[in-house]
Formats: structure tokens, sequence, C-alpha cells
């Protein structure tokens, strides 16, 4: 038997921001991880303003990326007829990263922390006893205060744990690839079509990633390299400008991207990132929200553990602050869902929203928790709902 105060199961973004707040804060931790670093994932690999300040707040910065970063200052948007919409964020510059690069940095800083212990290359199962969970190493059984599960999207902790709910209402799925190529834009792009998303986010100044995401009834998953192919038909603007330029590694797909769960804590276990629960990629939040999860378990958690406390008032905080953290995300995220379902006030709601920066940039904002997505002032909705009305006079006269 082997006892800690903290044990991390899953090395992604999640579980390395974690390792960093109790490593940081004198915790005998423990990371485990099923593979090697750094760690891959598809990702769409831009990190929204908010998620670079966490970042920064757990010490990654700029420097650490050696030059393999790109800025960009917001969203484009592309309607299905090629209506175009673009705005900056008023927070400041994201930060797009290669998820490789992004993984390395996180783990430096982990490495450079005496009280944690990294175990690359190692499979975890979680187990249930009478007032807590365990988990097993290799026939060992390891105890800690406090478990984190932050093993992914399909995470088996959840599962292990009785934390999964196998109710969905959305079968989407993700594939992303580089590409030798110069930005033509320091903005995010986001090309509409029914049914299916691309998104392509500059990474340096000699490459971009371009990712799709797709309902399952619009393309049948089968070989990475022959879904890519079939994505990018469906854009072929987009497909001409790749043409002749060198991909730099192969399609790596994800899915189903929708994820269920109970309760993100059970007893001493907590889930966070995309083991937590997930809904969609669409808003590019997922950095963002497991960067502030893991700042929330610094701020909630781990002082009880320092103190050595009733960790189960703790979690009671945690899970209120978490759901409150990730409402705004589940909102603004299911509002663009619905709203990719109805091409014609699509194109009407991106038309206006070129014509009404201010707007785009208050949902942008919403979208990362800064502002509430509803709180917008009434002149600024009576002049939105009067340019939604205008808009079929309006296009007809452009």
């Amino acid at each position: 038997m082997k006892k800690y105060d903290v044990m991390i199961i899953g090395g992604g973004p999640a579980g390395l921001a974690t390792a960093i707040v109790a490593g940081r804060n004198g915790l005998k931790t423990l990371l485990v991880e099923k593979r090697i670093f750094p760690i891959e994932k598809a990702c769409g690999e831009g990190v929204m303003p908010t998620g670079w300040d966490h970042l920064q707040k757990l010490g990654i910065h700029l420097h650490q990326f050696e030059q393999q970063y790109s800025p960009f200052a917001g969203i484009r948007y592309i309607s299905h007829h090629g209506t175009q919409a673009q705005a900056n964020f008023r927070e400041g510059n994201g930060v797009a990263v290669q998820r490789t690069v992004l993984s390395q940095a996180l783990f430096e800083v982990v490495k450079g922390l005496p009280s944690v212990e990294i175990q690359e290359n190692t499979q975890a199962t979680l187990m249930e006893e009478e007032h807590c969970f365990c988990v097993q190493i290799k026939k060992i059984k390891y105890y800690a205060s406090l478990i984190i599960g932050a093993d992914g999207l399909h995470s088996k902790l959840r599962r292990q744990a009785g934390l999964y709910d196998k109710k969905k209402s959305l079968h989407r799925w993700g594939i992303r690839q580089h590409f030798a190529i110069a930005p033509w834009t320091n903005l995010v792009e986001v090309s509409w079509k029914e049914g299916i998303e691309a998104y392509v986010t500059p990474l340096s100044e000699h490459s971009i990633g371009v990712a799709f995401l797709w309902d399952r009834g619009k393309i049948e998953p089968s070989r990475e390299d022959s879904t890519y192919q079939s994505c990018l038909q469906h854009f072929p603007e987009l497909q001409k400008r790749l043409t002749a330029h060198l991909a730099l590694d192969e399609p790596k797909a994800i899915g189903p991207l929708q994820q269920k769960v109970k309760s993100p804590t059970k007893k001493n276990l907590v889930l966070i990132g995309d083991a937590a629960g997930y809904l969609d990629a669409l808003t590019g939040e997922g950095i963002s929200l497991a960067m502030e999860q893991a700042l929330l378990i610094e701020r909630v958690l781990i002082p009880a553990l320092k103190q050595e406390k009733n960790l189960s008032l703790a979690l009671m905080e945690y899970r209120k602050a978490y759901q409150k953290s990730v409402q705004r995300y589940y909102q603004v995220t299911w509002l663009l869902l619905t709203l990719r379902k109805f091409p014609s006030i699509a194109e009407s709601v991106v038309y206006v929203m070129n014509k009404q920066t201010d707007i785009f940039q208050h949902f942008l904002s919403a979208n990362m928790g800064v502002v509430s997505p509803w709180k917008l002032s009434i002149s600024q909705i009576l002049r939105f709902v009067y340019s939604l009305l205008m808009y079929p006079l309006r296009r007809n006269q452009e």
C-alpha cells in the first residue's frame, strides 16, 4: 500500500495543471499517465484569452513554446452562403499552440516540482472501497486523500466510479490535421455548412491547423485519412487553398464528443477536464475550462487538504463553483448548436453580427464566462431584433 495527498490519473492538460497546483502547494502528489510525454490529441489548439490567463497563473509563458505558437485576435464566422462576420476579443489575444507543445511546456513545470512523482507508460485502475476510492497499479494499492480523474473524453475512471451517464442527444465527431502554409488571417476562421463546420487556426508563421466537426449522419467515420478528405470536400475554397501545401502529419480524429456525467465528484474522487463531461468543441473552450478547474481545486480543495479539514464540505463548495463555471459554457454552446440546425436563421445572424460588432464581441466574452450571454443592453437587444427583421430587405438591396 502506498499513500499520497493527491493522485492524478491522466496527464493531459487538465492532469498536468492539477499536478502543478498540488505540487506548488507542497502536497505529496502522484501523476500517472498511460502514454509517454508529450501527449498528442485531436484538438482545435486555440486557447481563448481567459484560458491563456489561466495558463500564465500556472506558470506557462510564451517563451516556453519556443516560437511554436501564434496569437490570434478574435473569431471570423463564414455562413453557409459565404456571409462573413468577425470581431476581436475585448479581453486581448488568444494563443494557438500545438497540443504536443502545450503538453511539453506543462510537463516541464511539473518536473520541476519536488513533491510530484510521475509515472509514465503506466495503467491505473480505480477501485471503490466503503469510504473512499483507491487506485491499483501493478497489483499495488495506492491511497490518496484526493484522487483526480483527468483521463480525457472517454474516461475509464468515470465508468469505474459509476458516474457515466449514457443519455446523449448529440452524436458529433471531430478530426484535425496540420499544414505547412502561412496563415492568411490572425483570426480563428469558422466556416459553417449543413451538418459540418471547418475551423482554421493559425499556429505559427508557417503553419495552420484545420479541424472539422460534423454530425454522425453527415459523414460516417472510417479510416482517418479518408474521413478527413470527405470533410474537406464540403469546403471547396478551403480545399483549393490547401492544394499543393504539405500536410505536416496524419489526420487525428476523436468522438463522439458529447459525454455526460452524473456528478463531477464522488467520495474522494474529482473528475476534471473532459473526464468531467463534455458537450461540444465548437466554442473552443476545452483548455480554458480544464485550467479553470485546476485553479478552482487550488482555491477550494487544496486548503482543506493542507489544513487536514473535512474534505466533504470542501467538495460541496467545489461542486457549486464547478457548476457555475460550466453553466455559461453549456449555455453558449447549446445556443450555437441550435443555431447551426437552421441555416437561414444562422445566415441572418451572421449578417447582423457583421454589422453590429459590439454584440458579436459580447457573445465572445459570454462564451468565456466574462459576462452573461443574456445581459445585453435594451438598446442592443432592440437593435439586434430590428436588424434581424430587416435582414431580408437589406440583403436584397445589397
